[in-house]
């Protein structure tokens, strides 16, 4: 599988830090991954068509990140590319057994900022 990943990612966690001027505690991002090899493929039209019509999960998935199934990472957090674009986990295929073992298929959908 290694051979087919053509980028790297990094896996961005919120965690919480100090309080602010109100009392609540202030969301801090943190790189809990970095440079992890991986492959995120652009979704095409017709294959959201066809999930949506299956029942898929996720909803406005825009990309699927192909990448090592030990990878530190859960639905909360998200996912920057080599060239700085940003994703949200929208769905992670984590089941045991079959594909899981292999590898983990991640649903996203990318951030406009």
């Amino acid at each position: 599988m290694n051979g087919l990943f053509n980028t790297t990612f990094s896996v961005q966690r919120i965690t919480e830090g100090a309080v602010d001027d109100y009392n609540r505690p202030t969301e801090t991002p943190s790189l809990v991954v970095e440079d992890q090899p991986g492959r995120i493929q652009t979704v095409n039209v017709s294959a959201r068509n066809q999930e949506r019509i299956a029942g898929a999960r996720a909803v406005g998935v825009t990309h699927i990140l192909y990448c090592d199934p030990d990878v530190d990472m859960t639905e909360k957090d998200r996912i920057i590319d080599a060239g700085s674009v940003t994703y949200e986990i929208k769905y992670m295929n984590k089941r045991p057994g079959g594909v899981a073992n292999h590898h983990w298929e991640i649903e996203l959908k990318e951030v406009r900022t």
